[in-house]
């Protein structure tokens, strides 16, 4: 039997990562970035997808491990790719997702405070997390049919 063996990538990559926009009661949960990049900055909760795990799984474990806060996953906010969005060159995932838990804590190294803030009273956020955040609020906002109708149709029952 052939071993299984995967050809090396001499092509250079960019590394996945995924965003994780945490809502509950008109709050956004943020974490204060530790350490380079964005350092003192605020930011998504957040970080690199492990080489053994889905996006999924290393959303909610980013989460976890920056927060205190376990999650469920509500659904894809999108994609973000820009090559300039940050230092690494980093292609993010974003996430919408819920606590399922109220315990917030830092992270060693990696996040200084951990804080909710109203979604209207946000600070100045790092990276793209602007970005994703307005596009978490259209996400949200989106009529079941996609948010196209104005409401005035047969899916929306307007």
């Amino acid at each position: 039997m052939e071993e299984n063996k995967k050809e090396k990538n001499t092509r250079p990559v960019r590394p996945a990562t995924v965003d994780i926009f945490v809502i509950k009661d008109g709050n956004v949960l943020l974490i204060k970035r530790a350490s380079e990049p964005f350092k003192g900055e605020w930011m998504l909760p957040g970080g690199f997808i492990e080489i053994d795990e889905d996006a999924a799984t290393a959303a909610k474990r980013e989460a976890k491990e920056e927060t205190g806060i376990d999650v469920e996953l509500i659904g894809i906010i999108g994609v973000y790719s820009d090559p300039a969005r940050d230092s690494r060159g980093t292609v993010s995932i974003a996430y919408l997702a819920i606590p399922l838990n109220d315990t917030l804590k830092t992270q060693e190294n990696e996040t200084s405070e951990v804080k909710w803030y109203p979604i209207d009273k946000l600070p100045k956020l790092g990276c793209d997390h602007e970005k994703i955040v307005a596009d978490a609020m259209s996400y949200l906002n989106q009529d079941s049919c996609g948010g196209n109708c104005d409401g005035n149709c047969q899916e929306c029952g307007e």
